[in-house]
């Protein structure tokens, strides 16, 4: 699915978090959304979400439900299996009948992500880590077009963190095109404009490249 942005905002009251940022991201890409805390990353996922209330265009050559999103906040309290939680990425299809797709699709997913083995855990009794990969399989069993991963790796020790993004890599390239970010992708790479502000960093990402490449660059704070 292809993206374009023309001068998206987002705004609180008169704090604007996210300010005139425009963006087109091709099929296949995968691009890594960067800056210091505040600076409206988490806004502007959720505005390309359709979650939050925005001003500018966002076009999606594609039906919203082709969208998985994934927020930041993965904690859950609920008394569901984790093989039911990721189940409910299957949401657009399920019904008082599971499909034995639907079932193929959830357990396909866990497999994917290397979670089979919790599947009959419940999800309260997992530690942030292993919540974070749930819910990623959460997001890929519902076979979306485009990702919205918001910090997707935060919780996750450095092996998995590699394994997820190498994965997420592979998925792109296969059949959809994602959209992440991740505080733990060298946060260095914050730019900052000529009076030190900090700015919003819009980069290519690819786990095989050291150097992340700048694709565009937005102001997020105003002042």
């Amino acid at each position: 699915m292809k993206l374009d942005i023309t001068a998206v905002s987002v705004r609180y009251g008169r704090h604007v978090a996210v300010n005139a940022v425009d963006l087109t991201v091709a099929p296949g890409e995968i691009l890594a959304v960067l800056g210091p805390n505040g600076s409206g990353k988490s806004s502007l996922l959720r505005a390309l979400a359709g979650v939050l209330d925005h001003d500018g265009e966002i076009t999606w050559n594609g039906p919203a439900s082709a969208i998985g999103y994934m927020p930041q906040d993965t904690a859950s309290r609920a008394m569901l299996t984790v093989f039911e939680v990721v189940l409910l990425g299957r949401m657009r299809s399920l019904s008082f009948r599971v499909a034995p797709d639907d079932l193929a699709a959830a357990e396909a997913a866990l497999a994917e992500i290397g979670i089979a083995d919790l599947a009959s855990r419940r999800i309260s009794t997992l530690s942030g880590g292993q919540r974070q990969l749930v819910f990623i399989a959460q997001v890929l069993a519902g076979n979306p077009r485009a990702l919205l991963l918001d910090e997707p790796t935060s919780a996750l020790d450095i092996a998995h963190q590699l394994a997820v993004l190498a994965l997420l890599r592979d998925v792109s390239r296969l059949k959809i095109n994602g959209v992440a970010f991740d505080l733990a992708v060298d946060t260095q790479n914050t730019v900052h404009d000529e009076r030190g502000n900090p700015v919003l960093g819009i980069c290519e990402y690819d786990p095989g490249v050291p150097d992340t490449a700048m694709v565009s660059v937005s102001p997020v704070c105003d002042g």
